[in-house]
C-alpha cells in the first residue's frame, strides 16, 4: 500500500517517543512527504473573523455580485 500511495501514515511512528504499538500499529510506519501543518489558532480566528464581516456587509448590501463573491471565498478554505 505505501508504494501505491495508499497507506496511513502513523502519526506517531517518528516522533522522539516513536509509536507505542509498534509492529502492532495498523498505519504505516514508512517516511510519508509531510503535509502542511494547519494554520495556527489565532489565523484561524482571524480568518473567521474576517469572513463574519464580510459575511454581514454582504448582508447589508443585498448585492448578488457580493453574496456569489462570499461564497466562492468561503468555499476555498475549510477555515472560513
Amino acid at each position: 500500500a505505501h508504494e501505491n500511495g495508499n497507506c496511513r501514515p502513523c502519526t506517531y511512528a517518528h516522533t522522539k517517543s516513536g509509536c507505542l504499538n509498534g509492529s502492532n500499529c495498523e498505519y504505516c510506519h514508512e517516511s510519508h512527504r509531510h503535509k502542511s501543518q494547519r494554520p495556527s489558532k489565532a489565523t484561524r480566528v482571524r480568518c473567521k473573523e474576517v469572513a463574519a464581516k464580510a459575511l454581514e456587509a454582504v448582508q447589508q448590501s443585498g448585492k448578488s455580485k457580493d453574496r456569489k463573491a462570499l461564497h466562492e471565498l468561503a468555499h476555498q478554505s475549510a477555515y472560513m
